[in-house]
């Protein structure tokens, strides 16, 4: 299950669950699908209302599969304030960052410390 914008923030408020930063202003959270059974009872709980998709891989389109009708989430902002967000700061900002060098970088860094290691 991921969350994203208000409903990222809000579950993150309500459950602490960790956020990330997509990239600025769009925040995520996500749930492992072995714990949606917690959280949407959870949810049920406090009496705010979700919808699950499940993705059909035939039509390429997310399809509405559950909804629970309660409360509407109560955030005003679609995402937090990148500049003052922790998890923003933490993460770096990756708007114009390929991963992948990232990766490569890392991978050449580790074999030169294990030639290190062995000398």
């Amino acid at each position: 299950m991921i969350a994203l914008g208000k409903d990222a923030i809000f579950l993150n408020k309500e459950f602490k669950l960790k956020v990330t930063c997509m990239k600025k202003k769009l925040c995520k959270v996500g749930v492992p699908i072995s714990h949606i059974l917690k959280y949407t009872d959870l949810m049920d709980s406090i009496g705010y209302g979700y919808v699950l998709y499940d993705y059909n891989v035939e039509t390429k389109q997310f399809q509405r599969k559950y909804s629970h009708e309660g409360n509407l989430n109560p955030e005003t902002e679609k995402s937090l304030d990148c500049k003052n967000c922790k998890y923003y700061k933490e993460q770096g900002n990756f708007d114009n960052v390929y991963i992948f060098d990232i990766l490569e970088q890392r991978e050449k860094e580790r074999k030169e410390k294990e030639e290190l290691e062995r000398k």
